[in-house]
């Protein structure tokens, strides 16, 4: 008992700390605590601060369908799945700003929420919902120059753990993916795409039984097709995974086909848009295979 309530006690002192430092520091360990009140959406909850406090939590980094389409209901999709936290202690991740905390549209707490007291990846629920396909992974005012100084800032903190449940949840057709999604059918598809940075990254993968054979007559292009990449030869295994890299900063040497993982460099021009773009993959070129839009 003396060392859970020694835990409560440091979480509230930390609390009304803001973390010091350079833009590079860690992210702060202290997560504030609070009890969820209600659902209002698949990625909106409103919680009580230990204060009595009333605020609306908005979940930082993904995006759920909206209440009037495929999976956006209040008794489906994550609003169902958030239902589960009602009446329990979360702990939310918050980004210190102008002496209290960042909020974004209709003034919502911008937040990472865990299920545990210690940011643990596994403990996201932001994550969880991701892996789900319940929600995609969303970033806020992206921007390439000032990821590239602070990899670390509030907006793309845990990017990459939220890209791994999005490339597992589209792997496994898991709930939009298999629902919702009108390209469900097709085994290669574009599973996520990190855009923003120097290094952009599509990520491709294959989620049929057999191999596929990507050639010239497969490509990839963004909005407009003002970008367009086709593919040599290359040979994509059941379950690979094929990274399309471009950037200045792209990884430029490709590796080996037939390999579970596979990296392939497309260009050092930055291709997508940061304010949202629309990823198509066609083969043969003009014959529309799948399309990403975020």
């Amino acid at each position: 008992m003396r060392a859970s309530k020694a835990i409560g006690i440091l979480i509230i002192l930390l609390w009304g700390f803001a973390p010091l430092g350079h833009p590079q520091a860690k992210p702060p360990t202290s997560l504030k605590s609070v009890v969820v009140l209600r659902i209002i959406d698949g990625d909106t909850i409103q919680v009580q601060l230990p204060d009595g406090t009333l605020e609306k939590v908005r979940l930082m980094g993904i995006n759920a369908p909206e209440l009037d389409q495929c999976l956006g209901g209040q008794d489906q999709g994550a609003a169902k799945e958030l239902r589960k936290l009602l009446g329990q202690t979360v702990w939310l991740e918050l980004n210190p700003q102008d002496g209290g905390f960042q909020r974004g549209r209709d003034r919502r707490l911008l937040a990472y929420v865990f299920t545990g007291p210690e940011p643990k990846i596994e403990q996201l629920v932001n994550r969880q919902l991701v892996q789900a396909g319940l929600a995609k992974l969303e970033v806020l005012d992206a921007n390439d120059g000032e990821f590239a100084r602070n990899p670390n800032d509030f907006r793309v903190r845990y990017a990459d753990g939220l890209i791994q449940a999005q490339i597992s949840a589209a792997q496994g057709r898991a709930g939009w993916w298999g629902e919702c999604d009108p390209f469900a059918a097709s085994d290669v598809v574009i599973a996520v795409i990190k855009f923003w940075g120097d290094d952009e990254v599509v990520y491709l993968i294959n989620r049929g039984k057999g191999p596929i054979k990507l050639d010239p007559t497969w490509q990839l292009s963004d909005k407009g097709q003002k970008h367009k990449k086709l593919f040599s030869s290359c040979q994509l295994p059941p379950n690979a995974l094929l990274r399309v890299h471009s950037g200045p900063a792209a990884k430029r040497a490709n590796s080996n086909c037939s390999q579970s993982e596979i990296d392939l460099f497309w260009t050092g021009q930055h291709v997508w848009d940061n304010k949202g773009d629309d990823a198509s993959l066609a083969h043969p070129v003009g014959t529309l295979i799948d399309r990403f839009a975020y």
